[in-house]
């Protein structure tokens, strides 16, 4: 069984487990409050989430976003014939690079991706003249087979100088020419694309790629223990189960958090019965 396959299989047996509520109207407030934190240029007094293992990946990013430089448009007059003929995918690609920088978030679903760009978003929204994350992206175009109302987002963000965008979800190389391919980016711009879809990179001939793994075991049980006794090691009575779940989970940062928020408050009998519920799906 892959690793991928092994983490799907866990978040499975807790979907069926477990009853985890979330609520619309919370995350539409926070967002209300966000836009007007950021309309002010004050930052959130409310503190980020933690994230566990991620603080090079953080680091990397807010030192490549705060970096006033960006590419040139060198390019720009040799593709200009080329784009008055019919732009190519290729013509696109090369315009796009020349003209702002883009880093791509790339790793597993569940690995952290969004969060890490909500995070990083958040965190530097003062940097910026104008800000827009657009989440959702594949999913959305599935269900609706239209890629329209993005486009015009990233328009809008566009009429203002300095912007910071950020692409979420982002699958295919068709999606990304369609959103930016034709779009003119001012100097300065910082663009983040999250992506399962490690090649996009290289196909799209960007440079700079953040690619999220999954946690050591050592960070897995402090993610793990933080989800269900608010606090960074198993409570006593519970550090082998603790152990042995996290084994199940291969470092996947959803599954774990997950895992501890469903167990949280529950007998460790309760822990254990759910261990051998794991390890008899895994022997099927």
């Amino acid at each position: 069984m892959s690793e991928y396959c092994h983490v799907v299989q866990t978040l499975v047996i807790l979907t069926f487990t477990t009853k985890i509520e979330f609520t619309k109207e919370a995350d539409f407030i926070e967002e209300i409050v966000t836009n007007i934190h950021r309309r002010l240029g004050v930052l959130l007094s409310s503190p980020q989430p933690l994230l566990i293992g991620m603080g090079y990946d953080i680091e990397y990013i807010t030192t490549w976003l705060i970096d006033g430089s960006s590419h040139t448009t060198r390019l720009e007059l040799e593709t200009s014939s080329l784009i008055r003929n019919g732009p190519t995918t290729r013509t696109l690609q090369i315009l796009l690079k020349c003209t702002t920088d883009i880093l791509t978030i790339s790793g597993m679903g569940g690995i952290g991706k969004t969060t890490l760009a909500k995070y990083v978003y958040r965190l530097n929204c003062g940097e910026f003249q104008k800000m827009s994350f657009i989440e959702g992206i594949s999913s959305s175009i599935q269900v609706h087979g239209d890629v329209s109302k993005y486009i015009s987002k990233i328009e809008n963000a566009l009429a203002h100088r300095k912007v910071f965008l950020v692409l979420d979800d982002v699958d295919s190389l068709e999606q990304l020419v369609a959103l930016l391919g034709n779009k003119c980016f001012h100097p300065g711009c910082k663009v983040i694309i999250t992506t399962q879809d490690a090649s996009l990179t290289e196909k799209y001939f960007l440079d700079l790629e953040c690619l999220l793994k999954g946690l050591n075991d050592y960070k897995s049980l402090k993610l793990l223990s933080l989800s269900a006794f608010k606090c960074n090691n198993p409570r006593e009575g519970y550090k082998e189960v603790s152990k042995k779940l996290v084994e199940y989970c291969k470092g996947h940062p959803l599954a774990l958090e997950v895992l501890g928020k469903a167990q949280r408050n529950k007998d460790v009998v309760v822990w254990e019965d759910l261990l051998d519920l794991f390890v008899s799906c895994v022997n099927l």
